[in-house]
């Protein structure tokens, strides 16, 4: 609290009247820095009338956020001393979930599939996985000489294109 209200130019006590805990702080953050993210991943997107070109347009703004803002990737997926609940609270709130329904949406989209079958959840559970991966990879261990994220994740959004084609 000292640093951050160093940072901010606030008393630690003058913190505590805007926020109740470090916890608070932490969350409203964290949905600050996804709203964030997923702003990119909305105007990426917009214009694209191809379900498959605005899958792969989303998740390549997604992983190149991060990439370009590592300082928040460390915030809201480093953080360390925070608690497994917390983190918990933070990612299972219908709000944070709600950023992500975008995935959901357009991989049911590229498969065809409405978006409560199964196949469009593990479709989309493995595309945020890897994109996740990608990020952490490429941000954490930058010494090593990574394929660009773009050929990264257009090979994890190929995927789901290949499962669309089976599914057919």
């Amino acid at each position: 609290m000292r640093r951050l209200g160093k940072e901010v130019k606030l008393s630690p006590m003058a913190l505590y009247r805007y926020f109740p805990s470090k916890l608070d702080i932490l969350a409203r953050l964290w949905a600050f820095i996804l709203t964030q993210a997923f702003d990119r991943v909305a105007k990426a997107r917009q214009d694209q009338t191809n379900h498959r070109d605005a899958l792969h347009l989303a998740a390549q703004a997604y992983v190149t956020y991060w990439l370009e803002n590592t300082d928040h990737y460390h915030l809201v997926f480093v953080t360390s001393g925070v608690t497994k609940e917390t983190v918990q609270s933070f990612v299972g709130n219908p709000e944070t979930i709600a950023q992500y329904d975008v995935f959901f949406e357009l991989v049911a989209s590229v498969l065809g599939l409405d978006r409560a079958n199964p196949t469009v959840k593990t479709a989309t559970d493995g595309l945020i996985c890897a994109l996740h991966g990608i990020m952490h990879s490429l941000i954490t261990m930058p010494g090593y000489p990574w394929t660009r994220s773009e050929q990264l994740v257009s090979d994890a959004v190929s995927s789901i294109r290949e499962r669309s084609s089976v599914a057919r």
